[in-house]
């Protein structure tokens, strides 16, 4: 809009590191045990670039791969649409390789980090992997082989298992957020606080209440 007025930095560095949807969280299989593997989230590179455009606007933001020794650096440029001043954070990711397919993985990874530091799925990204039951077969070499997931895991659920390992009162900083804002904008709890999975309706009210504050 023409009379919008243009978002400062810290505004854009809210919306950048807002929780990240659960439809966009993936779970890949890491360690692969004869019942199961231990699941760690995902996030495509399609999701950072899509957040940067949402937020920064298309222009907004620029993006540069460099080496650091053996290694390859990633900088994502952010623009302060009040001063013009162009502001760079980096990550140091894998070292380099000559395979193509590596090759796209280290720049697709280096991307991801780099989002990281500005924020983007950092409350994903500071999770660790964690055991799901899965169909698992074994290869010609006896080497036990990941088919798919008996039941695609959720982040509710992956937040429960990870209940000692996860950011430190997560699941509670986030119900202290949603009551505030949430007898602010009078929704009622109690038709919250029984619902089996809170951590997942605590994301998507959250998002929900941002929703409705733009």
């Amino acid at each position: 809009m023409e009379n919008e007025k243009p978002k400062n930095l810290d505004r854009i560095i809210k919306e950048l590191q807002a929780i990240t949807p659960e439809d966009q969280i993936s779970f890949l299989p890491g360690r692969i045990t004869d019942k199961g593997a231990f699941a760690f989230p995902y996030l495509s590179r399609e999701f950072v670039t899509d957040r940067l455009d949402s937020v920064c606007g298309a222009f907004g933001w620029k993006l540069h791969h460099g080496t650091e020794g053996t290694f390859t650096t990633t900088t994502i440029e952010i623009i302060n649409p009040i001063t013009g001043e162009w502001i760079s954070k980096s990550d140091t990711g894998q070292e380099n390789g000559k395979d193509k397919d590596k090759a796209k993985e280290i720049v697709t990874g280096g991307i991801k980090r780099a989002a990281r530091v500005w924020g983007i799925g950092r409350d994903i990204g500071r999770l660790k992997s964690e055991w799901f039951p899965a169909i698992i077969e074994k290869d010609s070499a006896g080497k036990f082989k990941f088919k798919s997931w008996k039941t695609q895991p959720t982040i509710g659920q992956f937040l429960r298992k990870a209940k000692n390992k996860r950011i430190p009162n997560y699941e509670q900083q986030l119900k202290v957020k949603i009551t505030k804002a949430a007898k602010f904008y009078k929704i009622p709890l109690e038709n919250l606080l029984t619902d089996e999975d809170p951590v997942v309706v605590y994301i998507k009210l959250l998002e929900d209440i941002l929703k409705s504050a733009k």
